[in-house]
């Protein structure tokens, strides 16, 4: 199974967008603020969190809010809208995604889910609005509705997730209602989400920061140890050194103990204190596990804050990546059908060369990981979003989705449109998009 093209309806400056989606990578581009990170943000808040607030809505829809709230005429509650298209392997997948096929008796190769963000009951709505914001002598209240949702709790008392199953006829959607249980159990069983965030906060000056490195080590090592010949090897090198400790803290720590004993604490039973060491493999990976970068010509270690920027945010993103896959392809009861990683801006301190050979040293690493645990029938597919043009040089057009600011329906450029690079380049030049 893959994601073959998501569309957006009302979300930021997403507000009627659609965005298709190549087998491995899909690399986003277009100037700052132009939508890249939020069709990413979209998927986590949509698929995993559903924790909106009243700013996901376009600025136009907050103007209809407004409007509903003044009782104009015409005016509707808007609703946050995605649709996720996915193309399958009806062979092997089919019994996975039988709740999203709306007609059994038609073979089909593609299925799809609409989530809507939308309101509950408008009329509940509109009678807490007008008793909390009273009208005032002049037709006016203190505060407009959607700033009355934009208040703690108020938009998800109001709202809640509805799913629907998608089918194609002719050039026209149906929607089919799914109950939000069963949409929930069928998301979580096809589809994983992970993301890698861009690192504009790595920082030699920050202490915190420095540890970055260590603990994404951690938390690599934790999910090996579920394997249990990693976890029974861990722990006996572990118990070794508990016992060590022990013996330690009895020698260093009976002056002390000795003292509280002649206190009488405790006194029940006269019980003794006792100092033990209770390490387990992984927090002392994550907690007192140090990153060094050894030059071994002059037999130096340096720390983790020692090393260059560029360096740092580069093995970040390879270990989150890895953690992330080789996650999925350790899910032992039912597995998400596809992956999905979304990487934002890598070029991040990175030289020009090494944002080149980025993508393709990607690949390089999941293949290792693959190989590692004999895993060659799943991959994942990237989204990386980007503004480096070293990035797109090593990717072919057919991958790239730029995105542009536009006006939509006689507005203001506050919205978007994203365009598939291949396609516009094929109509400019005459090429075709898969050259």
């Amino acid at each position: 199974m893959k994601i073959k093209k998501v569309n957006l309806r009302n979300f930021r400056r997403l507000e009627d967008v659609e965005i298709d989606f190549s087998e491995k990578e899909t690399v986003f581009v277009g100037p700052n603020n132009s939508g890249k990170t939020s069709a990413t943000s979209a998927f986590k808040l949509f698929l995993k969190t559903l924790d909106f607030k009243i700013h996901d809505f376009s600025v136009s829809k907050i103007a209809e809010f407004d409007r509903y709230g003044r009782g104009e005429e015409g005016a509707l509650v808007p609703a946050l809208e995605m649709d996720l298209w996915l193309t399958i392997n009806p062979d092997i997948e089919y019994g996975r995604v039988i709740a999203l096929i709306p007609n059994i008796s038609v073979a089909t190769e593609e299925v799809g889910i609409r989530i809507q963000y939308a309101v509950n009951d408008e009329e509940k709505l509109k009678d807490e609005y007008f008793s909390a914001f009273p009208e005032q002598e002049d037709g006016s209240r203190v505060k407009s509705l959607s700033q009355y949702l934009s208040l703690p709790n108020n938009l998800s008392r109001h709202y809640s997730a509805v799913y629907s199953t998608l089918e194609k006829i002719d050039d026209e959607t149906k929607t089919h209602h799914l109950d939000a249980n069963e949409a929930k159990r069928t998301i979580s069983s096809i589809v994983r989400v992970d993301f890698v965030d861009a690192q504009r906060n790595i920082d030699d000056h920050e202490a915190s920061r420095s540890t970055r490195l260590s603990q994404s080590f951690g938390a690599y090592y934790k999910k090996n140890l579920q394997q249990a010949e990693v976890n029974e090897e861990a722990n006996r090198i572990i118990d070794e050194n508990n016992e060590n400790l022990n013996k330690h803290y009895q020698t260093s720590f009976v002056g002390l103990m000795g003292i509280l004993k002649s206190l009488g604490v405790p006194s029940v039973n006269d019980r003794e204190l006792k100092l033990v060491s209770s390490l387990s493999p992984e927090v002392a990976l994550q907690g007192n596990t140090a990153l060094l970068y050894v030059d071994k010509s002059h037999n130096h270690e340096l720390p983790e804050a020692y090393n260059g920027l560029g360096f740092k945010n580069l093995v970040y993103i390879a270990i989150q990546v890895s953690h992330y896959y080789l996650q999925w392809i350790s899910t032992e009861t039912k597995r998400p059908l596809c992956q999905l990683i979304f990487i934002e801006e890598p070029e991040v301190h990175l030289h020009s060369q090494v944002q080149q050979t980025f993508i393709s040293n990607l690949w390089s690493i999941i293949g290792d990981v693959a190989a590692q645990e004999d895993e060659q029938s799943s991959t994942p597919q990237l989204g990386v979003t980007t503004h480096s043009t070293h990035i797109l040089d090593a990717v072919d057009f057919n991958k790239v989705r730029y995105f542009k600011r536009c006006c939509l329906r006689g507005e203001d450029a506050n919205t978007v449109m994203t365009l598939n690079a291949s396609k516009v380049l094929s109509k400019v030049v005459g090429v075709s998009e898969t050259t």
